[in-house]
């Protein structure tokens, strides 16, 4: 009792949140389906941004530590991005081509700032921000049309200097990791996969050290797994830039209780005596039990609504393990 009364205060604010979303569902009476599509969409739509802010505050930064800087560098990327007329996954790679410079460049020179302001970083990343900020007016509003020439009426306001406040991005970068497709990823991954396993078969052969057998097996099932792709079913299914939710759901679940099985199934071979059975026993039940869940049709129903845009919740991921 004590430790239930413990965790609820730990939690009282996330407690609190959750009370008051489920009493303004009900009271708004709108449909499950409908809540649970705006919610998903809105996780990858806000969570890839929340997760990347996180990063400098784990470096040790704080957030005025250069975070507006770093998103002038990635509005200048956007900016040149869109006006050269790149669109979708390419525009999107060019912006982190840009910017990533651009960015590192800011970064050194606020560093060497910083450093001959130690002990008052604080506000020395207030007053920085707010100069970066003038200065970016000054070359967004004056520099671009005044002195470098930029024609384009989507970009630039009716004067011909200044860039316009509000740049629509339909057409060209917006939803550019949502409409990626599955088999792109999957094509992406497996040859990613086979070049890491041949440059450690490589090195270990020059280097002449012992191989495993998990790098040659990596080498030959990627190619097996690429060819797969090009079965009309496997194709058409993967050619989706999205993911039904029921399938995600169901491959997390069966990917638990095959890697705990696997757990089971190595340890016992290996005869790890102090290795115990009931936690992978107890995430099986778990998954078995989620399992379970979707037949409930109030589950399924909004199983079978939702469909999530799987690269863009795959980066969610990849930040959350980073």
């Amino acid at each position: 009792m004590h430790k239930l009364k413990e965790l609820v205060l730990n939690n009282k604010v996330v407690l609190l949140f959750g009370l008051l979303c489920i009493a303004a569902i009900y009271t708004a009476q709108n449909p499950l389906t409908f809540v649970a599509g705006e919610l998903f969409t809105r996780i990858g739509r806000n969570g890839f941004m929340v997760l990347a802010l996180l990063i400098p505050v784990l470096a040790g930064m704080g957030l005025n530590f250069g975070i507006v800087i770093g998103a002038i560098a990635a509005q200048i990327a956007v900016f040149w991005t869109v006006y050269w007329g790149y669109t979708g996954s390419e525009g999107f790679l060019l912006c982190l081509l840009l910017s990533t410079p651009i960015a590192i460049f800011f970064g050194w020179l606020v560093g060497r700032m910083f450093n001959k302001m130690k002990g008052a970083e604080m506000i020395a990343g207030l007053v920085l921000g707010y100069f970066a900020d003038g200065l970016y007016q000054l070359f967004f509003l004056y520099i671009i049309g005044g002195i470098i020439p930029v024609y384009n009426e989507r970009l630039i306001i009716s004067g011909g200097i200044g860039v316009k406040n509000t740049i629509d991005l339909t057409g060209n970068l917006k939803y550019s990791l949502d409409n990626v497709p599955m088999l792109h990823i999957v094509k992406i991954v497996l040859a990613v996969l086979a070049v890491v396993s041949l440059i450690k078969i490589i090195l270990g052969v020059v280097k002449k050290n012992p191989l495993g057998h998990r790098s040659w097996i990596v080498l030959g099932a990627a190619p097996i797994a690429y060819a797969l792709t090009f079965v009309p079913a496997i194709k058409e299914y993967l050619s989706s830039d999205r993911l039904l939710l029921l399938h995600a759901v169901l491959s997390g679940l069966g990917a638990v209780i095959v890697w705990q099985s696997w757990l089971i199934v190595s340890n016992k071979i290996r005869r790890r005596k102090e290795y115990s059975l009931i936690r992978p026993l107890v995430y099986m039940a778990i998954a078995v039990g989620g399992c379970l869940l979707t037949y409930i049709k109030p589950v399924e129903k909004i199983l079978l609504y939702v469909k999530i845009p799987v690269t863009t919740y795959l980066c969610i991921v990849a930040l959350c393990l980073f």
